[in-house]
């Protein structure tokens, strides 16, 4: 999930809902990439 809110318990909140990941929209872009291949592959 990608979010505006950088607050951790948005990330935890979206976890338990089922969200692969998260990552705030400042995150740098490499993260980014590298975060959406984990969780493609079946990875968190």
């Amino acid at each position: 999930m990608l979010s505006t809110y950088p607050e951790k318990h948005y990330a935890v909140r979206c976890i338990k809902l089922g969200a692969g990941g998260y990552l705030n929209k400042s995150a740098d872009p490499d993260d980014m990439v590298a975060a959406i291949r984990k969780v493609a592959g079946g990875g968190m």
